[in-house]
């Protein structure tokens, strides 16, 4: 039996409306209805669920519906329409254009609208080539093919409405009300009148069948669902301040979401007990201060000089009694007191990660079994170790990707339980045996990075590599239509806020592709560490400020082609002072903090994330500073595998075995590609003519 017959079958038994068993099922009122009456339609697992829980039966997927294959087929049968068949052309060149770009087989892939949107909603103009504008036809396009499959027809709007919902719609439109307002206030007074609600009925539970409504009824996100949702929640309130809307009797109104940064729903109060000692004795410990009994390292030292001040020395050894506190502690004295070791304590940053993976975990437990977990200790306890990263697990299953975050997890807990605690070895070994479980196998790259770098060939990788190029011809663009505007003004004058933070982003590329240093080392470059040489620039970067190095390393040195020092020399002089907040002219970093709030004398630390949507617009692929780290060492060793020492030296790894784990197995297809050639080669010597 269909999953609508299954629908059908329950609401001639129940004499339920289709209208009463969604709401019933907690989704929008018109849900059972566009399953049953929309040809093609496939509503989301969570829909399904919720009508499975309403009618206490579990519902199965849709029926397999229309390939893309079949899809094509179909726009490839001529109507005898000319115009039709014009269409129908160019649907199909648009059908294979994306297809090819997913990498989505058209004889297997089913027609399906949510994940066409989701697959959009992760590229962008430069996925497939284009300019902005063409894009959105590409996608509308897409989407009307999808709707010809599905037998979308035309969706009504607010324009086909009339009476108290289209007059406050006109209203709005003449109003002074915010343009993004006004852009999204149809749809929701199109919902209200279909739903035949009055302004003073909006509440939390209206808008949260709105949300449900437009996530299955539009070509949007969820995400995108939910930020037009808290617009609307906004827009009533502001709707209820507005004299001129007093009449329609709107109230304020919260909208139906919580928090989304905590996805297990957890206040970070309710593991207070556990807070306390970790933010407490287990972070002095983890830090180096204290030993495990809470005792500080002068202490310690203190008393060990008067165990040694005890000591009976006859002779000539009492010349070399040391003197007080100038003994040097040997690591076996310090470790054996309880103590860490130097290499062994965590960064404040290393333990602000691991606080918030440990507390993700917490939360997932307590979220999904209702366990707490009250102490340093009972987290370290192994069966507590095994709900905490199943539980984890199953919260992010859902990713594309395999995750070492419960990997990570566990070995931050093993540390708590061999060092802190000091569980008995059986116990190390059994969440050892559970960390190894929870790993995804691989070394080196992460899965989700390699196919980001699969995807860096071709054009994207020569748009990556010219990126600074491009920003700047954008910005001097920009610069131009102000000159244009503003006849008599000096072309530096109208460089604005905006276009100092592209060009901020200019460097900072520049900066990425020369050396890749990571994140800290690339925002936190201090206008100290450049130094100058025939017009070319070099950033030091001290040894003590790069991971995994001390003060007796090699500093990091990031030289800077021509083109790259002439862009910094520009910056330097002439546009970063246009980004500086006042009070902040002593800022001594090259990019200074640009938070309209905060202490001055910081870095900008939201500038690679300013960075990543450049990349993300302009190549179509989101770049972090890790992945230029590992896109400089795939580029490379893809030209050349011989140049593995060259790639250490590059990355600044301490060690060539560092670089063979992470690029020694760099893509089984680029052997397979040169013994393609090289058997190609072969072949054609072999011909005979």
């Amino acid at each position: 039996m269909s999953l609508q017959d299954k629908i059908r079958e329950h609401l001639e038994i129940t004499g339920l409306s289709m209208r009463a068993l969604s709401m019933e099922a907690g989704l929008y009122p018109k849900a059972v209805a566009t399953i049953l009456n929309r040809p093609g339609h496939r509503p989301g697992r969570k829909i399904l669920d919720a009508l499975g829980r309403a009618m206490n039966v579990e519902l199965p997927d849709t029926e397999p519906r229309t390939t893309y294959a079949q899809l094509i087929t179909r726009l490839g049968i001529a109507t005898g329409d000319r115009d039709v068949d014009s269409r129908n052309r160019r649907l199909r060149s648009r059908v294979n254009t994306v297809l090819r770009a997913a990498e989505w087989v058209p004889e297997t892939e089913e027609v399906d609208r949510r994940r066409a949107v989701e697959l959009f909603a992760g590229w962008s103009a430069a996925t497939l080539g284009l300019a902005p504008r063409s894009f959105h036809s590409y996608k509308s396009d897409f989407m009307t093919a999808i709707d010809l499959a599905c037998g979308g027809n035309r969706k009504q709007s607010i324009r086909d409405v009339s009476g108290l919902h289209r007059d406050i719609y006109e209203a709005i439109q003449s109003s002074t009300l915010p343009e993004d307002l006004k852009l999204n206030a149809g749809a929701f007074f199109f919902f209200l009148d279909r739903e035949r609600l009055l302004p003073s009925q909006v509440d939390t539970h209206v808008l949260l069948q709105y949300f449900h409504y437009r996530c299955d009824d539009t070509a949007k996100t969820e995400a995108v669902c939910r930020k037009h949702v808290k617009r609307i929640a906004g827009l009533c309130c502001r709707l209820a301040l507005e004299p001129a809307f007093a009449e329609y009797g709107f109230h304020c109104v919260d909208h139906p979401f919580g928090d989304q940064r905590d996805k297990y729903d957890v206040p970070v109060s309710t593991l207070e007990g556990f807070l306390r000692e970790f933010d407490g004795p287990f972070t002095r410990w983890v830090m180096g201060m204290e030993s495990r009994e809470g005792l500080s390292h002068a202490d310690f030292v203190a008393h060990l000089d008067r165990e040694d001040a005890e000591k009976k020395v006859t002779g000539k050894l009492a010349l070399l009694k040391p003197r007080k506190g100038g003994k040097k502690k040997t690591e076996a004295e310090r470790k054996s007191a309880g103590f860490l070791v130097e290499d062994e304590t965590w960064s404040e940053a290393t333990l602000a990660n691991r606080r918030g993976i440990l507390v993700a975990g917490a939360k997932a437990l307590f979220a999904s079994t209702g366990y707490l977990i009250e102490s340093v200790e009972e987290y370290s306890d192994p069966t507590v170790v095994e709900a905490v990263l199943e539980a984890v697990t199953a919260a992010n299953s859902s990713k594309e990707f395999p995750s070492s975050y419960a990997s990570t997890m566990g070995k931050a807990i093993k540390k708590m339980a061999r060092d802190y605690v000091g569980r008995p070895d059986t116990e190390i070994d059994d969440i050892a045996s559970l960390i190894s479980d929870y790993s995804t196998g691989s070394k080196g790259i992460a899965e989700r990075n390699k196919a980001k770098l699969r995807k860096i060939v071709g054009e994207k990788e020569q748009r990556l590599l010219d990126l600074g190029e491009i920003l700047t011809d954008e910005v001097n663009a920009r610069l131009d239509r102000s000159v244009r505007q503003h006849p008599g003004m000096k072309r530096l004058d109208c460089l604005d806020v905006e276009m100092a933070r592209d060009m901020m982003c200019v460097v900072a590329s520049d900066i990425l592709l020369a050396r890749a240093p990571r994140k800290a080392n690339a925002t936190g470059i201090k206008l100290s560490w450049i130094s100058w040489r025939e017009g070319l620039a070099t950033i030091t970067v001290p040894n003590i400020e790069v991971k995994m190095r001390d003060g007796s390393d090699p500093d990091l040195p990031i030289p800077l082609g021509g083109n790259e020092s002439r862009r910094l020399r520009l910056y330097i002089d002439k546009v970063r002072c246009r980004v500086l907040r006042e009070g902040d002219d002593r800022n001594p970093y090259l990019f200074p903090f640009q938070a309209i709030t905060g202490a001055p004398g910081q870095a900008y630390s939201g500038l690679p994330e300013r960075l990543m949507r450049h990349t993300k617009r302009v190549v179509g692929i989101r770049m972090n500073p890790h992945l230029y780290r590992h896109f400089l060492g795939w580029l490379w060793l893809r030209e050349d595998p011989n140049r593995l020492p060259d790639v250490q030296r590059l990355l600044g790894h301490k060690t060539l075995e560092t670089t063979l784990e992470f690029y020694a197995e760099i893509d089984e297809t680029l052997a397979l590609e040169r013994w393609q050639k090289h058997l190609t080669k072969r072949k054609i010597r072999g011909t005979r003519s």
